[in-house]
């Protein structure tokens, strides 16, 4: 049984399960994430939508999956600049 399986299962998690928050979502899945997916939730960010597919296809593996197409800054200014990777 692995550790993320043998912990994750507690009766504490069941109402309360891990949150795990993926800013800069494009791509793919962190390799560490994918043991802890089925009993977590997944709060994943990326403004860019041209690599966000995936994250859609990986809604049956989390215990929720919710995805916002919005860039995280460290401000609240009104204006800020994204990069887009070409």
């Amino acid at each position: 049984m692995n550790i993320f399986k043998k912990i994750l299962t507690r009766p504490e998690f069941d109402d309360v399960p891990p949150v795990l928050v993926d800013v800069g979502a494009a791509g793919s899945l962190r390799p560490f994430w994918k043991n802890a997916r089925k009993y977590s939730i997944c709060v994943a960010f990326d403004a860019d939508s041209r690599e966000t597919g995936y994250i859609k296809g990986e809604t049956r593996f989390f215990r929720k999956l919710y995805i916002f197409p919005q860039v995280v800054t460290v401000s609240d200014e009104s204006l800020s600049y994204f990069y887009v990777r070409a």
